[in-house]
């Protein structure tokens, strides 16, 4: 945090009130890290409205950590490890990404446990 705001001292005042480093920036949010693990979104209000923050769901957690860890690769080991019983992401032809984005069914990882039945 400290590294990030003495590079860019407006930035200061958002990594204080996340209590964490920022991941990256998207159009309209931007996403934080904290010191327990857990990813939350500065999210940019509809015009006239203030800036909100939104603590990410388990999903969005994952994809946070996915596109962040090609900036801070140290994330890696943040993530989920994939499990026996998994199987390949067919939304995404295991590979995590669709067109260039996340993909929404695995968050990245390129597998997903299916529900039990």
């Amino acid at each position: 945090m400290a590294a990030q705001a003495s590079e860019d001292p407006a930035a200061a005042p958002a990594l204080a009130e996340a209590g964490g480093m920022r991941l990256f920036g998207t159009i309209g949010a931007e996403v934080f890290l904290r010191p327990d693990g857990t990813t939350v979104a500065l999210v940019e209000g509809a015009a006239g409205e203030p800036d909100r923050w939104h603590d990410d769901t388990e999903s969005e957690h994952i994809a946070a950590l996915v596109i962040a860890r090609k900036r801070f690769p140290e994330l890696e080991q943040l993530l989920p490890r994939r499990p026996e019983r998994a199987s390949d992401c067919t939304m995404c032809a295991a590979t995590g990404l669709i067109q260039g984005m996340v993909c929404g069914a695995c968050s990245g990882l390129g597998w997903i446990i299916a529900p039990a039945t």
